[in-house]
């Protein structure tokens, strides 16, 4: 009956998958190629960051003589302290070195991309990504390797963009990375994101290396902006989607802890418990940038059942995640970091970008769990909230500083951290300068592009796409030009 039900599952994915990469494909051999958005209003990033950030020339790229190779080198460090208010009850105080992650992206003949990143945090040497993109469509890839799994909206962001030192307590119970190989779209124009993989498996709040039964486990996720292709809307930055794995497993659960943002444990199963069954996952989410304002929020709930001897059950653990950030200096935001417009000056003190940052998470357990000794109740919660408050510094593109007191049920405080981006998110360029016309009462935006190179006609071709934008190019002596952007 369980073998029946899991073909019957994976059947489904599968047909789904199948239907939404068809249409898919269509959208994108059908429409034109996305206009790029207006200077003044930056399109909001994909939701999923499943490409290298932009390989820009800069001091550590490497790059062939015909530029369709590169390889750019980065990496994150994140340090900070755990301080706890009471003495050894929920934790120690201690300094930490978070993350260490050395990172290199690369790109071969324009069309095979490739991520490198292991993690040396916390005393451990592990690999965190290895994969490889093979690009089939201008919007289609192929991923192949060791990669985060598509479920989780906080969870796919990049470790330097979430705006909290942590992600959310809500966070113990969805898969993190896995081996597999992954089929997905890039948004295009029409803001349409899709994954489909199949993967070893893993169990909840873990990534794996290997395949500890002989299930595999599918996964696919939808996500759409449809206001993405309107540069005016207030709704642009709107995005709601929605993901689910499903598959089968006998693993082991008791090496499986969840753990608070100040990494006390909270819930583990008793020894001997492993899966006994089909374990499928559900998540609908959203996110929502307006200038200065963002908002994500989403739900995770893990059905799968478990055993220890003769004691079984139908696990259900739930779990959601609410966020909102304000940048208070103006910037606009999106799924990355803001961008200070003027780095901070140490000799003048001034400069740099603020963000106030809050969150609500809450995680609830299974009750049969308990009560047939699947879970101690002595070391394990059935429910766990937290509230997170905090301060945002981004003293330049590759800098912040954050304060961010997180009462929870393990009363958590942290304090200070600093992390380190491998890619500034703003295209490589002189300087931009803005101007008012008063005989036209509206604003030109004056962008000093390098000297004229081969990248030169893809520049005035796109600034031509621009829509409601009338741009003309005039000659800056010698070697240089200049776009005149009438916005």
């Amino acid at each position: 009956m369980r073998s029946k039900f899991t073909i019957t599952a994976f059947t489904r994915l599968a047909l789904c998958g199948g239907y939404f990469f068809l249409t898919s494909l269509a959208f994108a051999q059908q429409t034109p190629p996305a206009t790029p958005a207006q200077p003044a209003t930056p399109a909001p990033p994909p939701s999923y960051p499943t490409a290298a950030p932009p390989m820009a020339p800069g001091p550590f790229t490497i790059q062939s003589a015909d530029g369709k190779s590169r390889l750019k080198v980065g990496g994150l460090v994140q340090s900070y302290l755990h301080a706890f208010p009471e003495d050894g009850r929920t934790g120690n105080s201690a300094f930490s070195l978070r993350r260490v992650r050395p990172i290199l992206d690369g790109v071969l003949f324009d069309f095979v991309e490739f991520r490198l990143m292991p993690e040396f945090g916390e005393g451990r040497a592990i690999l965190q990504d290895a994969y490889v993109d093979l690009r089939l469509r201008p919007q289609l890839r192929l991923r192949s390797g060791k990669f985060k799994v598509p479920y989780s909206l906080e969870r796919l962001q990049m470790a330097a963009d979430v705006p909290f030192l942590e992600r959310s307590i809500a966070g113990n119970v969805i898969p993190i990375r896995d081996v597999g190989l992954m089929l997905m779209t890039d948004p295009d124009r029409n803001g349409l994101e899709l994954e489909f993989g199949i993967f070893n498996g893993v169990v909840d709040n873990a990534a794996g290396d290997g395949n500890a039964d002989n299930a595999l486990e599918l996964a696919a996720r939808v996500f759409y902006q449809p206001f993405r292709s309107r540069p005016t809307s207030r709704l642009r930055g709107l995005g709601v989607g929605i993901a689910a794995t499903a598959g089968s497993t006998t693993e082991p659960l008791s090496g499986q802890t969840f753990r608070t943002a100040g990494r006390s444990a909270f819930f583990r199963y008793a020894e001997g418990v492993t899966g006994d069954g089909e374990r499928t996952r559900f998540a609908p989410q959203f996110f929502y940038y307006v200038g200065p304002l963002r908002f994500l929020g989403e739900h995770f709930t893990t059905r799968q059942e478990i055993r220890k001897g003769a004691a079984a059950t139908h696990a259900v653990t739930n779990g959601f995640n609410l966020q909102a950030t304000y940048v208070l200096t103006g910037e606009p935001t999106s799924f990355r970091n803001p961008v200070a417009r003027r780095p901070y000056d140490p000799a003048t003190g001034r400069g740099g970008a603020y963000e106030l940052a809050v969150r609500y998470s809450q995680f609830r357990g299974d009750d049969e769990t308990f009560s047939l000794s699947l879970a101690d109740p002595a070391t394990s919660a059935d429910k766990a909230d937290a509230v997170t408050i905090g301060i945002n510094a981004y003293l330049s593109g590759d800098h912040r500083d954050q304060c961010l007191p997180e009462p929870s049920t393990q009363s958590a405080v942290k304090l200070r951290t600093h992390r380190f981006r491998a890619f500034h998110p703003i295209p490589d360029r002189q300087s931009i300068h803005r101007e008012r016309d008063p005989g036209r009462a509206t604003t030109k935006l004056l962008i000093f592009c390098p000297a004229p190179s081969a990248q030169d006609k893809k520049i005035r071709r796109k600034a031509r796409e621009q829509d409601n934008c009338n741009v003309s190019f005039n000659e800056l002596g010698r070697g240089g030009r200049k776009i005149w952007a009438v916005l």
